[in-house]
């Protein structure tokens, strides 16, 4: 190591000189120590999966790919409706007082296999489920079908809709809904016959907070490292409780 001196210095001045650059040095490393320590501590922020705009309803995919939206509540139906329903769709409703519009994206190209799904949704978000039935009716009918006005002298309620014509009945529709995760994606999954491992819920009389908890900690177990929360969870189940059959 070479140590610079100062002939004009005496050897006391140069030492003094060394000392006090060591101790200058010294603190910038015990600062930048302090720092890496820190950085260490703060946590990552985690990349949040951007939200497609379909999530703001109650929504899946048919076994066939298509996308069934439904309203969560009168406000909601009527966005559905109106924003959102278009020629090529079919419109879903559970015929019982309280049920959620759903709307089959270009449901007139689907399979009948498509119908049967998304009518046993719309099953399942009506107060069918909340009222513990496990089986209703469903109607579908063409977007024209759908009215949005009261003839005169007549009253639609918020959310509520006035459907001409002939109505497509589905028949004792088996209100079930099965939830999963996809761990390739970090997605929470809830639809109807769905693919691969999952747990099938129907309706049951239990507080849904109760019924939440137990089905969080049975896809906990099926997916260990699901990074899913109840808050999450409960908001897109039906509104009321229910029981795991398997």
């Amino acid at each position: 190591m070479e140590v610079i001196i100062d002939p004009t210095k005496s050897p006391f001045e140069n030492a003094a000189r060394y000392y006090e650059l060591a101790k200058k040095y010294r603190k910038k490393a015990e600062r930048l120590q302090e720092y890496l320590k820190k950085r260490k501590k703060i946590p990552e922020k985690k990349q949040q999966r951007k939200k497609m705009w379909y999530e703001k309803f109650n929504w899946f995919f048919t076994s066939g790919g298509f996308l069934a939206i439904g309203g969560k509540d009168a406000r909601t139906n009527q966005i559905v409706v109106r924003r959102y329903m278009e020629p090529k769709d079919l419109y879903f409703h559970a015929d019982v007082h309280g049920a959620s519009s759903v709307i089959l994206k270009r449901g007139q190209e689907a399979s009948e296999r498509d119908i049967y799904e998304t009518s046993v949704f719309a099953a399942c978000y009506s107060s069918a489920w909340k009222y513990g039935l496990l089986a209703c009716d469903v109607f579908y009918v063409l977007p024209e079908q759908v009215s949005l006005s009261a003839p005169s002298g007549e009253y639609l309620p918020k959310g509520g809709f006035l459907i001409r014509g002939e109505k497509n009945f589905v028949r004792d529709v088996e209100l079930r809904l099965d939830v999963s995760y996809d761990e390739e994606k970090g997605e929470l999954i809830i639809g109807v016959d769905l693919p691969g491992k999952k747990i099938t819920i129907r309706p049951y009389n239990e507080k849904k907070e109760e019924s939440v908890k137990k089905l969080y900690n049975e896809l906990m177990k099926m997916f260990p490292g699901a990074k899913i929360s109840i808050s999450e969870l409960s908001p897109r189940l039906p509104p009321g409780g229910f029981r795991i059959i398997h």
